[in-house]
């Protein structure tokens, strides 16, 4: 009887225990997410992990580096975001075919950036850097820029002949908020400007794009000639342009003639009046130095090859909603502001 008892008892412990195993289950732990992203490689990776338990849960590409300094977004493939000055100067080199690929990058060329918009992603700094302008020509692909209100500080030029952050223009061309600081250009020829040298053909958009405390140097002897910060020398037999909104100040000009703020010369702007638009700029605190003794070959703005009486171009200029105020401009000026290399 006491052996019966006994094994009663033990049994019974041992359904007890397993009663209590089976309601003791464990609590689920519940993640608690954070995202951080990180560069593996040429990709920007978003990491979504646990905070507490430090579990990764995903990771998603977000982006690539095409070169260094030029991001593509992997979400919105039109979208190419320049982060630094050695991604400009790298922009610059696959414009141009000159782009080496370091190791771990692939090769690129100019076609890589078809159909997408280009943004800067941050203010950049060219000071010391000889800018080598970009020829959107015929072969060429459209492009855009949108600055997105960064700063492009000291650009700097210097040559003869289609000298402009974009030398040759035969494409179209779309450049918005954007801001030019303590440009140079020095030039002993003609069709220079910084932002373009010489547009061809194409269409040119320019909104919101500014220049303040910039050099534009040509030489008086010999004769430097349609120079201008938008463009130097524009045809408009073969093109169109659209200016809005954009403004030049406390800076300087030289050249012997043709030298403007906006537009070093819009050829054909009477005739072609259809073709161009200059809207809502300004054109302030800037000094002239021009060898020619002629002025209506100079204006706040800019000239046609007609020559147009200084006094009613500023006025055809001014009626688009346009405005200059405290520019100076001595004439007949003999002395180079440096010294060329002829």
């Amino acid at each position: 009887m006491r052996k019966f008892t006994a094994a009663i008892v033990c049994l019974l412990v041992v359904f007890a225990a397993f009663g209590f195993g089976c309601n003791d289950t464990p609590e689920e732990h519940i993640h608690t997410p954070t995202v951080e992203t990180e560069v593996q490689g040429i990709n920007v990776v978003e990491v979504t992990s646990c905070s507490e338990c430090h579990e990764i849960i995903s990771e998603t590409t977000v982006a690539r580096y095409l070169a260094k300094g030029i991001l593509l977004d992997a979400v919105d493939t039109s979208k190419v975001t320049i982060e630094s000055a050695e991604g400009l100067i790298n922009f610059s080199a696959v414009m141009n075919s000159t782009y080496e690929e370091p190791e771990g990058y692939v090769a690129l060329n100019k076609k890589v950036f078809a159909n997408k918009t280009l943004y800067l992603g941050a203010d950049i700094d060219l000071s010391g850097t000889m800018w080598t302008p970009i020829n959107l020509d015929n072969a060429s692909i459209d492009l855009t820029l949108d600055g997105q209100g960064h700063t492009i500080t000291g650009l700097t030029l210097n040559g003869s002949t289609d000298i402009g952050f974009v030398g040759l223009l035969q494409k179209n061309l779309t450049v918005k908020n954007l801001n030019f600081d303590s440009a140079k250009l020095t030039t002993t020829g003609r069709w220079c400007g910084f932002l373009v040298g010489h547009q061809e053909s194409g269409t040119l958009t320019v909104e919101n794009v500014n220049f303040t405390n910039c050099k534009l140097w040509g030489t008086v002897i010999p004769y430097a000639i349609r120079l201008g910060c938008i463009v130097g020398y524009c045809n408009l037999e073969g093109c169109s342009i659209d200016v809005k909104n954009c403004s030049v100040d406390s800076s300087e000009f030289y050249g012997y003639h043709n030298t403007c703020a906006l537009i070093g010369t819009l050829a054909g702007a009477q005739a072609h009046e259809d073709r161009w638009s200059i809207t809502g700029c300004s054109v302030t605190n800037n000094k002239f130095y021009i060898g020619t003794s002629t002025p209506m070959y100079v204006n706040p703005f800019t000239v046609d090859t007609t020559y147009m009486e200084r006094d009613a171009m500023e006025q055809y200029i001014e009626e688009r909603g346009n405005t200059q105020e405290n520019n100076t401009f001595e004439y007949g000026v003999t002395q180079n502001p440096f010294t060329p290399d002829l």
